[in-house]
């Protein structure tokens, strides 16, 4: 196949073909480079730009082609690069960004490849499989069709328990882990991946390296160009969607939900509602504090008018006290503790100023912690047990918050009047849930609007 990138994709979309995946490729900035293997999206001056290898295009096969443009437009159309974005603003220790660098790439091709063996099942036969990052593979041995997020969560906890086993091994400590044979596999795939030097490895991230996509950024920059390019690629998909039905093609069945929900009107999230609600609170609250006489009061009190007394004084507290009780009981299910998480995140985005304290609890409260605008956020959830309220919100009542929060299934019986908390309560429903007391605190349903 000799062709320009360019003429691959006209013919892509042209009456004959009419493939839609083209059609995301052609809306975007093009670029040659040589240091690529195939093809790669990734980002320049904030915006998204499509690179290619013009050698590897004039040798490669044509179904190769077709399923390497579709590969990339998955990734567009699945918004993985500011969700990535998302995930590495709320990481901040060294040692864990490396760990997630490595384990990015995979977990969004794992993501990709679900979605990609439906219109391409040759990936999927064993001659082609190693070729491809497939989650249901050895050494992954994960279920296919799950979420970017849900892959990286997973990843992140196996790679960290594996790096722990390697250490106890090597100290003649008995543990029951793998010994560090999957830690050593991530750290090879890194290393190959940079080299771009294995068949995986190049077409894996043939994208500029996660590392130097994020450097020098704060997480709230991250979290800013993370919304930024949403946008952008929300624009790019809605184009294609117009040409495409223009040219009398149809949306690949397998993409039309994604896309429904991707383009659907914007609602209000309900993280803004919180942020709002945090931000507004600030505005009342106050504690003493030595602060400048109020001259006048001082003119009336030296003419002995009045009595003052200039101190203390008051000024207003900037911090924000929040409880966020999590159901980590065993009806809750792994998408739903997910979606916990992703919220709780982003209500910890809300305010540099916010301190939540964080309670997992099924029956009992099984953990607690303190988390800061500054502190990183802990994935490893304890609980699975039965569901009772009352000994996470009588708790929450000796924490004294300026609000509590708890997300739930609702499955449980209502709490106890003498449970309940003296400040604001919010019930965060999940999308299948049930209102637990329909007497008490504000009820907000999540939605599953996750591509």
């Amino acid at each position: 196949m000799k062709a320009e990138l360019s003429e691959t994709l006209s013919y892509l979309i042209s009456g004959k073909v009419r493939n839609f995946y083209a059609r995301i490729i052609s809306a975007l900035q093009h670029a040659v480079s040589s240091t690529i293997p195939y093809m790669a999206v990734s980002l320049k001056n904030r915006a998204y730009v499509m690179y290619h290898n013009p050698e590897w295009l004039e040798q490669a096969p044509f179904n190769e082609v077709l399923a390497t443009v579709e590969h990339e437009a998955i990734h567009i159309i699945q918004g993985h690069i500011p969700r990535a974005l998302e995930l590495f603003s709320r990481i901040t220790g060294e040692k864990d960004l490396q760990r997630a660098y490595r384990v990015m790439p995979i977990a969004t091709d794992m993501a990709c490849n679900s979605l990609l063996g439906k219109s391409n099942p040759w990936i999927l036969r064993p001659e082609n499989i190693k070729e491809w990052v497939v989650a249901d593979q050895a050494p992954y041995n994960l279920p296919c069709h799950r979420s970017l997020e849900w892959y990286f969560n997973t990843m992140m906890l196996r790679d960290k328990a594996s790096e722990e086993s390697k250490k106890k091994q090597e100290k003649g400590i008995p543990d029951h882990g793998d010994g560090g044979e999957f830690h050593e596999h991530m750290k090879q795939m890194q290393q190959q991946m940079n080299q771009g030097n294995t068949p995986q490895g190049m077409k894996l991230i043939a994208h500029k390296s996660w590392e130097e996509m994020t450097k020098n950024l704060s997480p709230e920059e991250k979290q800013g160009l993370a919304d930024e390019i949403k946008a952008k690629g929300k624009r790019v998909i809605e184009q294609a969607v117009e040409a495409h039905e223009k040219s009398h093609g149809s949306v690949p069945g397998e993409l039309s939900e994604i896309i429904k929900k991707l383009l659907a009107p914007p609602t209000l999230p309900w993280t803004k509602i919180l942020r709002d609600k945090v931000v507004n609170t600030k505005r009342w609250k106050w504690r003493r504090s030595v602060a400048r006489p109020n001259r006048r009061k001082v003119g009336l009190a030296a003419e002995g008018i009045i009595d003052f007394a200039p101190f203390p004084g008051r000024s207003r507290d900037q911090s924000f006290t929040c409880a966020f009780c999590i159901d980590t009981s065993a009806s809750m299910g792994e998408k739903d503790l997910i979606m916990a998480l992703e919220e709780l995140a982003g209500l910890q985005r809300a305010d540099k100023d916010i301190e939540i304290h964080v309670l997992e609890a099924d029956v009992n409260v099984e953990k607690e912690y303190l988390l800061t605008a500054n502190k990183e956020l802990q994935f490893d959830l304890c609980g699975r047990g039965g569901t009772d309220f009352n000994d996470a919100l009588n708790r929450c009542k000796e924490l004294k918050p300026d609000i509590c929060f708890y997300y739930t299934d609702g499955y449980a019986n209502k709490p106890l009047l003498t449970s309940r908390v003296h400040c604001p309560m919010v019930w965060l429903i999940t999308p299948h849930g049930t209102t637990p007391d329909d007497d008490w605190g504000h009820v907000i349903r999540m939605v599953d609007k996750q591509l």
